[in-house]
């Protein structure tokens, strides 16, 4: 699950507008312990726009696992302030 935490730390600093695009496991997509069915939601909240990767399209890279690129813009959510700096 360190993908998932390096996409929460990754958002954690976009600013307001900003984007991000990270490949990632697929582990997430179907475990169940808690911390992949919340990041799921938490993915599902924030609009992200999630496409699959076949496994093998790395395997010039040592990998032949599946993967997810997962995109994002950070919204303005209720309640929260946006900065001018």
């Amino acid at each position: 699950n360190q993908d998932i935490e390096h996409v929460y730390m990754m958002y954690d600093h976009l600013p307001i507008g900003g984007e991000m695009s990270v490949i990632t496991s697929q582990h997430w997509k179907f475990a169940q312990d808690n911390k992949c069915q919340y990041f799921r939601q938490w993915l599902q909240d924030n609009n992200a726009d999630i496409t699959d990767i076949d496994g093998g399209e790395f395997k010039e890279s040592g990998t032949s696992v599946a993967t997810s690129l997962i995109h994002i813009v950070r919204k303005l959510k209720v309640g929260e302030q946006m900065s001018l700096f």
